[in-house]
């Protein structure tokens, strides 16, 4: 991800990415544990670790520590995040070179 561009749009996430990113938007916040006691994922608690941490690197969740572990809070709202896919997807229409003849 170029820093300069800003967070991923939610299409360039992968499933589990787009699937956690969903479920953070729902609870508001959530530690690795919580997620997995509460939700419905039948995957290893690291892979949820590493997926959460991905998330943060790509600057889509925040996170604090909470005694050995980290609180992960949505950084965009889904509205905001889905909002800026338009927008980008508008400016880039717009640099597109005009390919019709100019008579």
């Amino acid at each position: 991800m170029d820093k300069n561009q800003g967070p991923p749009s939610v299409k360039q996430l992968g499933p589990l990415e787009q699937r956690l990113l969903q479920d953070m938007w729902g609870r508001g916040n959530a530690t690795v544990r919580e997620l997995l006691q509460d939700g419905d994922y039948k995957i290893a608690y690291t892979t949820v670790m590493t997926t959460l941490d991905r998330l943060f690197k790509k600057s889509l969740l925040d996170r604090v520590p909470e005694g050995r572990a980290f609180r992960y809070t949505p950084r965009y709202t889904q509205g905001r995040l889905r909002g800026r896919r338009s927008s980008s997807c508008s400016t880039r229409v717009r640099r597109l070179p005009c390919r019709f003849p100019t008579w």
